[in-house]
């Protein structure tokens, strides 16, 4: 059985953490981890709903204790955590060393690699990190640290904008019951959003970003080793990682981006993706899976036309007999108030997408058949609205302000009214009934047997004098 002892005698002093820390302004950092790391302690479901995705366990029995103003044994260690979680379920101990950033400061890679030294010799398993940066998942780390250095160590990092849209979701969904932990996980959120937390839960877009734009409206020709490039596909990812958490504070679900399984793995191959598809095509994309969303909703970055384009695809139903009845399907399902909606439809085989504006696919869904296609059924409906941001495209601000509030009045007057088709159930067949006067006929009592050439039974006999019984 684990102690939480068994990494605290390895430090030199410690405190616990407290939700009310007496430090000086100044010390914003160490104040914010004192606030979050006392809420870890407080409210244990809060701590595992977030620290999940470090590896860390959960469960009724296990403990959890936290500290800030961490000082380790070891001189050679530079550089002091701003705090330390300790995790005993009773059967297994797991501890993560704890650094912290608000305001404009960053995080060190010499910092960092440094923790690696301390965790090891106090016998942690992770070390998490948390800034005003975006990671797109834990995993992917804002700064790159060689996996040789790590060894089994994780290394996870955490934005303060996912803490808070953890807290928020909880509250949310009343997974909180207790109402002082549910009061004290407001007032977290609270002094998180505060200017004075030194916490920033908005975006922008960097310098990366706007040198893109402008080589491309100069019709300049993107190279894959330019640092603007690599810069700007990591704007992006900071900005959907951002649009992530706040779609799901806007729909009280946990939104996610859908990355694929490789990308998920592995930071540099998404990197590399983002790379590829911004110098070959001008354009980022992403998407993101919403619970029970009939589709996921893809978000589209055109440098080219300086827009966005928001979309979500479903399937074309299968059960309609008339091409037009599968178009009308797609188009009552959008609220006739919503504006600048483009209805998509994809068909089978080498023919071209047809496309036209929501109010005339209602009024004439026969003008999305292609001549060609008369007698073919479409296959997929992407429902899009395009966005001309001009140059807010390459602004810092707007663009990132641009994105957040034009995704979710998208999916709040489009996506959350689709519904994705399912095929109706099959229904037992009615079989014919038989003729009382056949039934009658057949008699087994008298019935006698023979084995036919393949070794089957057949009947020897199949009818009989009704007037025997």
């Amino acid at each position: 059985m684990g102690s939480a002892s068994k990494i605290t005698d390895n430090l030199k002093s410690y405190t616990v953490a407290s939700l009310i820390p007496v430090l000086a302004d100044s010390k914003k950092e160490e104040r914010a981890t004192s606030v979050l790391l006392a809420a870890f302690r407080l409210i244990p479901n809060f701590a595992f709903e977030l620290l999940k995705a470090a590896g860390a366990p959960s469960g009724k029995k296990a403990k959890i204790r936290c500290f800030t103003e961490v000082v380790p044994k070891s001189k050679t260690v530079k550089f002091r955590p701003d705090g330390l979680v300790v995790i005993n379920t009773g059967r297994s101990l797991w501890s993560a060393i704890v650094e912290s950033k608000v305001g404009n400061a960053s995080l060190d890679a010499a910092q960092i690699e440094s923790y690696i030294g301390l965790a090891r010799e106090i016998g942690c398993d992770a070390i998490i990190t948390i800034s005003n940066d975006y990671a797109s998942l834990p995993t992917h780390h804002p700064v790159s640290i060689s996996k040789t250095k790590l060894g089994k160590l994780g290394l996870f990092h955490f934005s303060w904008l996912s803490v808070v849209s953890t807290a928020a979701l909880m509250i949310q969904k009343t997974d909180i019951k207790d109402r002082e932990q549910n009061l004290i996980l407001s007032e977290l959120i609270r002094y998180f959003r505060h200017k004075t937390s030194g916490i920033n839960l908005q975006t922008t877009m960097g310098a990366s970003w706007r040198a893109v734009c402008e080589e491309v409206q100069r019709g300049e020709k993107l190279l894959k080793s330019s640092p603007e490039v690599e810069g700007a596909v990591n704007n992006w990812f900071q900005l959907t990682r951002f649009l992530s958490l706040k779609l799901s504070e806007a729909v009280g679900q946990m939104a996610s981006l859908n990355l694929s399984r490789a990308n998920a793995a592995d930071p540099a191959a998404r990197l590399k993706a983002g790379i590829e598809d911004l110098t070959s095509h001008q354009r980022l994309e992403e998407e993101f899976s919403i619970p029970d969303a009939a589709a996921r909703v893809k978000i589209v970055a055109d440098f080219a036309r300086r827009s966005l384009c928001f979309s979500m695809k479903l399937r074309a139903p299968k059960d309609k007999k008339r091409v037009t009845a599968p178009i009308n399907w797609i188009t009552r399902q959008v609220p006739a108030d919503a504006r600048d909606v483009r209805l998509i439809v994809s068909w089978p085989g080498r023919t071209q997408s047809t496309s036209a504006d929501l109010s005339i696919a209602r009024e004439e869904p026969e003008s999305l058949i292609p001549p060609a296609s008369e007698r073919q059924m479409p296959t997929f409906f992407e429902v899009a609205r395009f966005v001309d941001l001009l140059s807010g495209f390459k602004g810092s601000k707007k663009m990132a302000e641009a994105a957040e509030v034009e995704l979710i009045k998208f999916y709040g007057e489009v996506g959350q009214h689709l519904k994705e088709w399912q095929p109706i159930a099959p229904k037992v067949q009615k079989k014919p009934s038989q003729p009382p006067e056949e039934a009658a006929m057949i008699s087994f009592s008298d019935a006698g047997s023979f084995w036919s050439s393949d070794n089957t039974v057949g009947v020897k006999h199949l009818y009989f004098d009704k007037s025997q019984d």
